[in-house]
């Protein structure tokens, strides 16, 4: 994983150094799609909405934000798919710059009848305890 982070970070123009990430704002959280195949009754899903959050400064994935199975409620790391980990690190470099010059704005969705997700499968909203799901506040 690092080295695709090392890689997006040095196909910027110019190249994004980890020594001139600004401290503030070196932990990206970003989503796209993911896939998952439990490990305890062997069901799977995919999803549009699985979570990194990366350390631009170290170069790293610090947390991988896991998905309960829908059938035994066991934890499970989400597969993100070579392509989409470039296009996730490179949102999270978006990100990273509109933080800089100000032009961040996140895009609020309301609730639906049908939300994208059920928040008790999900880790990022706390399974179910956050006060607003994960998918309230995206950016593109």
């Amino acid at each position: 994983m690092a080295y695709i982070i090392r890689e997006v970070m040095d196909n910027e123009d110019p190249p994004l150094r980890p020594k001139d990430i600004e401290w503030k704002y070196r932990m990206q959280s970003t989503y796209g799609p993911g896939y998952a195949r439990c490990t305890n009754c062997n069901n799977s899903w995919g999803t549009q909405l699985c979570w990194l959050t990366v350390n631009l400064k170290q170069r790293r994935v610090v947390k991988w934000w896991q998905q309960k199975c829908k059938k035994c409620q066991t934890p499970n790391r989400m597969r993100i798919r070579k392509d989409d980990l470039y296009m996730m690190i490179e949102m999270a470099i978006d990100k990273y710059y509109a933080l800089i010059d100000g032009t961040f704005r996140k895009r609020r969705l309301r609730p639906t009848d049908s939300d994208p997700h059920d928040m008790k499968l999900c880790e990022r909203c706390r399974y179910g305890e956050a006060e607003q799901p994960c998918w309230m506040n995206l950016w593109y």
